[in-house]
């Protein structure tokens, strides 16, 4: 199990990723990581930002989906941001995409996007603990997600934080949310729903637009 260091051994998170094993940890200083390919990320390793805050480590790509996941398989991320800086035409360019294949454990993670759903399809078992899920709004979209799963795939979720959706702060039926908030400012175009989860635990929804 080794510890593959950013940028003092590999100058950018998808090169650490491209040497990594199962087992290993990705560290990544400080910094902003910018790519234009989408980070397959290999199953059962760790991607840790070593930063003081999430907001000191960041992956972002302006061009496709930032994280995409293609195999089965558990990845654990902690402690950085996750951002798709793309302004328009995507529809499909998610922070991140697990694709009903990738088991997500997310401690202190940031997930952010500028027009379209943040977290997108993850596999059964997922856990988000400490995660801010924040779509920084697109006047002209709609139905754009903060965290977006299926019935047969529940996740959990922990004191997360669900901003400037307009579609839904969590459209997972199946899912499990335990102290998590959902903010919705926006007066352009309504929400459907804050929380749409099949277990609601201590949560609390503010909206102009929708209960």
């Amino acid at each position: 199990m080794a510890i593959l260091n950013v940028p003092a051994t590999y100058a950018t998170p998808a090169l650490a990723n491209a040497a990594a094993s199962s087992g290993d940890t990705i560290l990544i200083q400080a910094g902003t990581y910018t790519e234009t390919a989408s980070i397959d990320f290999i199953a059962g390793i760790t991607i840790t930002g070593a930063g003081a805050t999430p907001n000191d480590v960041i992956l972002d790509n302006s061009t496709t989906t930032t994280v995409n996941m293609s195999a089965a398989g558990a990845r654990t991320f902690s402690n950085l941001t996750i951002r798709n800086s793309m302004a328009s035409g995507g529809s499909t360019k998610n922070a991140l995409k697990a694709n009903n294949v990738g088991v997500i454990t997310a401690t202190n993670v940031y997930f952010t996007t500028l027009n379209v759903t943040c977290v997108d399809k993850c596999e059964i078992g997922s856990s988000f603990t400490g995660c801010m899920f924040a779509i920084a709004f697109n006047a002209t979209g709609s139905s754009k997600d903060g965290f977006r799963g299926i019935s047969s795939n529940p996740s959990t979720l922990k004191a997360c934080l669900f901003l400037g959706f307009t579609g839904m702060g969590v459209n997972a039926l199946g899912s499990t949310l335990i102290n998590c908030t959902a903010y919705e400012a926006m007066t352009a175009v309504a929400p459907t729903y804050g929380l749409y989860a099949g277990n609601l635990h201590n949560c609390a929804i503010w909206t102009p637009n929708v209960t």
